[in-house]
């Protein structure tokens, strides 16, 4: 997931900008937690090996964007995801997508807002 900040950086130098990009950083971090969390409700539970693998790496500012990558770290993650004809007693395919979906509207406003807190 990434949000690009440049609008919101024009105009700012120094210190303040630091201070945005930290605050930034920090939102998007506790974001992408937030959306591995929905995920994690929502992959499917044989054992919990798949479950518990949801990670979410620090975000970090590159270019215009704060990025971070989150994702399963199972070797069978990625064909658990995407098999939409397995049936799940208790989850579904498709659960990070779904959850980053779901979640995707709230990014900007929840950036911004860190952001603003920070100047």
């Amino acid at each position: 997931m990434s949000f690009d900040v440049s609008d919101f950086l024009r105009g700012l130098e120094g210190e303040g900008k630091r201070r945005a990009i930290a605050a930034g950083e920090a939102a998007v971090d506790k974001f992408a937690n937030h959306v591995i969390g929905q995920a994690q409700d929502l992959a499917p539970v044989e054992t919990g090996a798949l479950k518990s693998s949801g990670v979410a790496e620090k975000a970090e500012f590159v270019g215009h964007d704060i990025r971070a990558v989150v994702g399963f770290n199972t070797d069978y993650a990625a064909a658990v995801h995407e098999r939409l004809d397995l049936h799940h007693d208790q989850g579904q395919a498709k659960f990070l997508e779904t959850a980053m979906r779901t979640e995707a509207h709230k990014l900007r406003p929840f950036v911004e807002s860190e952001m603003r807190k920070a100047l």
